[in-house]
């Protein structure tokens, strides 16, 4: 329990890091351009795609393959963010959560 209080303290923070609020619309771009770059790091939409998507990823109650990769996390994304304009307007972190969460659902 102590762990989960301190995970929901932090996971804030890192995504206050990435210059939050952004929305989904905005992660959309972001991670295009990550794509695109092939991930260079000196790109810097690579960092605020990756930083919110990892930081969702420990929010989410998904249950991730072992073997997930970076790569494999922004198209999930992108792929339900474009699925679902109607939502674009909202905030980017919590869009995330549920596209790991509708594409990796709990059984």
């Amino acid at each position: 329990m102590k762990l989960l209080i301190l995970l929901f303290a932090l996971v804030p923070a890192a995504i206050a890091d990435t210059k939050a609020p952004y929305n989904g619309a905005d992660l959309v771009g972001f991670c295009t351009q990550a794509l695109a770059s092939d991930l260079d790091p000196t790109v810097s939409a690579v960092g605020t795609c990756t930083d919110t998507l990892k930081a969702s990823m420990q929010l989410s109650s998904a249950c991730f393959p072992d073997d997930i990769d970076v790569n494999q996390m922004i198209t999930v994304v992108i792929t339900y963010l474009k699925q679902h304009p109607i939502d674009l307007h909202k905030d980017a972190a919590p869009l995330a959560v549920e596209a790991f969460k509708d594409a990796y659902p709990c059984d």
